[in-house]
């Protein structure tokens, strides 16, 4: 995976734009198949738990079916990019430590593999205006460059794919 550029106002639009969509559709069709469902099915004496249950699982399978079809549209290309670029911090996060052991050691692997972890979370923080956590993220970060340094700063974020992750060397 590639880091690109991303329009943080753009991004933070369709976001919630996508946000409040989904809200409004599942509240909606949950309300629109509860009643029809329980119109259909109820017995009066008895709870329409189930058949409200049911209605909201119908609700997220829609939205989870047009989230499928419509995500390839240009709209949402900063969500996608966001969505992946965290599920490829978090497959880096579960190996983090040993990730950090190794870079120690100066290992390029690992090297490469931290550079982008801390170049990825410190766009992911300002996307996600999440800049608490920013000034240690950045700490960490000059101390790995440090280490790069040393290690003739051969090392380019752009290096980066996910098989860095399940080779050893």
């Amino acid at each position: 995976m590639q880091l690109h550029t991303i329009d943080k106002q753009r991004y933070r639009r369709h976001l919630n734009i996508t946000i409040i969509s989904a809200i409004v559709i599942l509240l909606t069709s949950s309300l629109l198949f509860s009643t029809v469902l329980t119109a259909l099915f109820s017995q009066a004496p008895q709870s329409n738990f189930n058949l409200n249950l049911m209605a909201v699982i119908i609700s997220c399978g829609i939205i989870i079916s047009l989230s499928f079809a419509l995500r390839q549209r240009a709209f949402f290309t900063e969500i996608n990019y966001v969505w992946y670029l965290k599920l490829e911090l978090n497959h880096i996060t579960r190996q983090l430590r040993h990730l950090e052991k190794d870079a120690k050691d100066d290992k390029k692997r690992a090297l490469i593999i931290m550079a982008f972890y801390f170049e990825a979370s410190q766009q992911l923080y300002n996307l996600d205006d999440n800049t608490i956590t920013l000034d240690s993220l950045k700490r960490k970060q000059g101390n790995l460059q440090q280490l790069i340094i040393k290690h003739d700063g051969d090392i380019a974020v752009d290096d980066y794919n996910r098989a860095l992750l399940k080779s050893k060397v």
